[in-house]
């Protein structure tokens, strides 16, 4: 989801460049202000921030040196000469009814800031606002912004420690907030977002404690709040909660906290072996008979208002969870108590991408033999360039995998794959399968069943160091569209009999057992040596004027047909 979210503020970014590319007039400019309007060709006008003594703290918007502009105002941006502290101080640009962007040091990445009080309530247009270097946010600060999160999800940055009271209240299109913050956490106030009618989607894990009425009258959906410790009075009130998850650190809930806000049918996850304090009213006007509470003791919540949930057995599911530099990969019930994540939007796994770089090391635990996967789609794909090992690897049932593209594509450290195991009787993908494997020497895919496979492109693309792939099936009747570009880049890569590596023949050509010259190919057989055989001495010593010996190629495979019988290279009989 972040990618997303970046892709499309490089986009939009890409746009804004366009239009400040156009001819400009100065309609205003003091040097003792440090600011400028600018109308651009257009007919757009953008204020321009020149030092930091022009985005003091105001008392009040009409305070403010711009004000007379405010209605024409469209864009916010700040200058390349900028100099000063970073800050956007208490109403600096509230009640512009025409603002639609502002860029706050945008080019600054060194820069942190906070943006203060009303700082830009009442902006009815302004759709976006850069608040990847933001460290706080004051209260009121862009409340009545109704056109706020219309385009694009609200992101907030990684530093962030407090977004303040009603600080987003009534921003009715804030239909998504994306959080980067990995460390630490954050508070929220009171009323911060409340009567954000359109929010269904907020990334809390990172929630350090939430003000009364935070998210009242939203239209969440789930929210999971790892690191939360306190909730205020009817945080939650007339929400849509169908999936609540509270991490161990969680102490108090106050009074009507979920006030006619959970779904029937829903399910309350408590990783807490002991109830927190709750307010006797905190469920007041749910259907809590209907909603599931998971949690590591059942028993211990056998008490009001906790004891009109259902409780249950969580059934297992497959995830994974994070220790250090190790990733863990489980399938049973306890995933709330070690804090594991699911496949995110069916492809990769939700743990945050600082954590991805970190592994070294992936361990799939023995429970994982009874789980069933449909798809390993991008299951360590790209962020994990340290892992450098794997280990139980055999527990993974891939017979219902139809799926496994770029499953381990960029694990740039990974020095061996026992994929030896492998059921792909029903994959239909697997582009760039092992792709980037930078430190891979070789791989046995002997097992691949290839029947169904519509796409293997680049399956194995730039693995620079491999030299040897056993396999004794011919591929090559998949073709130039299936295979395509498959073995590109692979410079070590030599056949069973000797033939080398050719970038002419990176498609499905040689994609079978070694042959030699007759029959060139890049995989190897199990009795392979790496140079052409010679014809097993037993079989040349056959004495009797009624020998036949004919040579033929089968499978990539050189074989010797004598009385009847056939024998491959080493002399061994081949049924």
């Amino acid at each position: 989801m972040k990618k997303i979210y970046s892709l499309l503020l490089v986009l939009l970014m890409a746009v804004l460049s366009v239009g400040t590319a156009q001819a400009w007039t100065i309609v205003h400019n003091t040097e003792q202000d440090s600011w400028f309007v600018a109308q651009y060709e257009d007919g757009s006008y953008c204020l321009v921030i020149q030092a930091s003594s022009a985005v003091k703290d105001y008392t009040a918007a009409n305070r403010t040196p711009w004000y007379q502009y405010r209605e024409y105002i469209n864009h916010i941006s700040f200058a390349d000469n900028f100099s000063g502290t970073p800050n956007v101080g208490n109403y600096c640009f509230a009640e512009m009814p025409n603002l639609t962007y502002a860029g706050l040091y945008s080019g600054y990445t060194h820069y942190s800031y906070t943006i203060g009080a009303h700082a830009f309530e009442n902006c009815p247009k302004l759709t976006y606002v850069s608040c990847e270097k933001c460290t706080s946010i004051g209260d009121y600060a862009f409340k009545g912004c109704t056109s706020l999160g219309k385009d694009l999800c609200f992101s907030v940055g990684e530093n962030m420690s407090s977004i303040g009271a009603h600080a987003f209240e009534e921003c009715t299109s804030l239909g998504c907030v994306q959080t980067s913050v990995t460390v630490g956490t954050f508070s929220i106030g009171d009323y911060a977002f409340c009567k954000c009618s359109k929010l269904q989607y907020f990334d809390a894990a990172h929630i350090g404690s939430l003000g009364e009425y935070a998210f009242a009258n939203c239209a969440l959906t789930t929210i999971t709040l790892t690191n939360c410790k306190t909730v205020g009075a009817r945080a939650f009130n007339k929400n849509k909660l169908s999936y609540v998850r509270f991490g161990g650190a969680i102490t108090s809930i106050g009074e009507k906290a979920f006030y006619d806000g959970l779904e029937d049918n829903g399910t309350f996850v408590m990783t807490r072996s002991t109830p927190p304090t709750t307010a006797s009213d905190a469920f007041q006007a749910c259907n809590v008979s209907t909603i599931t509470l998971d949690c590591p003791s059942g028993n211990a919540y056998n008490v009001a208002p906790w004891s009109s949930f259902k409780a249950k057995t969580v059934d297992p599911e497959l995830y994974v969870a994070v220790s250090g530099t190790t990733l863990t990969m489980y399938y049973d019930g306890q995933r709330y108590s070690r804090n594991g994540g699911l496949l995110y939007n069916e492809t990769c796994w939700d743990i945050s991408f600082d954590d991805m770089k970190k592994i070294t090391k992936l361990v799939i635990d023995p429970s994982v033999a009874a789980a069933l996967p449909t798809s390993t789609k991008n299951w360590f794909y790209y962020y994990y360039e340290n892992l450098a090992t794997i280990e139980g690897i055999e527990y993974l049932n891939t017979s219902e995998v139809t799926d496994m593209r770029n499953m381990f594509n960029g694990c740039k450290k990974l020095k061996a794959i026992d994929v030896s195991h492998f059921n792909t009787s029903k994959c239909t993908v697997m582009s760039s399968l092992f792709s980037q494997c930078e430190s891979l020497t070789e791989l046995n895919v002997n097992s691949f069943d290839m029947s169904k496979v519509e796409s293997a492109t680049f399956m194995f693309g730039s693995c620079t160091s491999l030299e040897r792939i056993y396999c004794e099936k011919d591929w090559t009747s998949l073709g130039n569209s299936v295979l395509y570009y498959a073995f590109s880049n692979c410079p070590s890569l030599k056949g069973g009999w000797g033939t080398p590596y050719d970038e002419n023949y990176k498609h499905h050509q040689y994609a079978r057992p070694d042959g030699g010259s007759n029959a060139p190919g890049y995989f190897w057989r199990g009795g392979d040596t790496g140079e052409q055989p010679d014809y097993h001495e037993d079989i040349d010593q056959v004495q009797t004027d009624k020998v036949q010996s004919t040579k033929l190629i089968r499978d990539g495979m050189l074989l010797i047909e004598r009385n009847g019988k056939t024998f491959n290279a080493q002399g061994v009989e081949v049924k």
